[in-house]
């Protein structure tokens, strides 16, 4: 029987992990600053850490980030897209499951403590390591000087600073890219999660 359900584990996983790469494709642009992608790839990887664990939902992150390495390249200077997306997958989906079994009947209250605490993550690494290497550089100290709310927004009539425009840029977008991707798995979570955990325990 054990060799049954590391089976259906295995197909669980190959199944949850395509639909995040293929959801990986299908970029949608932050309105204000067009150039900014965002996916909702993360929702899968959420249903594995849920189904099949920690392990189980890191190593869906890789190979779906390999994934879009293969097909579409590298984004961005040394993959940092590809390595942002897997950073993205694993926090969202560590804080949110650790909120949900904190606060029980409470989903609201775990919603926005993730929203809130993955977008202060995200943020702060774009300002230590992301942006910068997106710049050409590798952390912060390469790029304070000189880059502006002008690299982002070309033309504009804003002169914010290194630090204050990575606040205005991605702690909204953060917000907004966790908020898109908690509400629609709230959505799905309760006719999707308890058949996926059937189909995974049938006949055991």
């Amino acid at each position: 029987m054990k060799t049954f359900s590391d089976t259906r584990r295995t197909v669980l996983l190959a199944i949850l992990l395509a639909m995040g790469a293929i959801l990986m494709l299908v970029e949608i642009p932050y309105p204000p600053v067009p150039w900014l992608m965002f996916d909702i790839s993360d929702l899968p990887i959420i249903l594995a850490f849920e189904t099949l664990g920690f392990g189980a939902a890191l190593l869906a992150s890789l190979i779906k980030s390999l994934i879009n390495f293969l097909m579409k390249g590298m984004a961005g200077p040394l993959a940092i897209g590809q390595i942002t997306a897997l950073v993205s997958s694993m926090v969202l989906s560590l804080l949110y499951v650790a909120f949900r079994k904190g606060q029980g009947k409470h989903p609201a209250v775990a919603i926005i403590s993730t929203m809130i605490l993955y977008s202060a993550f995200l943020t702060f690494c774009n300002w230590l390591f992301i942006t910068p290497i997106y710049f050409g550089g590798l952390w912060f100290r390469d790029v304070m000087e000189w880059a502006s709310f002008d690299s982002f927004i070309e033309g504009s009539h804003f002169h914010f600073g290194y630090t204050a425009t990575i606040l205005i840029v991605y702690f909204p977008f953060n917000l907004l890219k966790s908020g898109i991707v908690l509400a629609l798995y709230e959505l799905v979570e309760p006719r999707l999660l308890p058949q996926l955990r059937k189909a995974l325990h049938y006949r055991d």
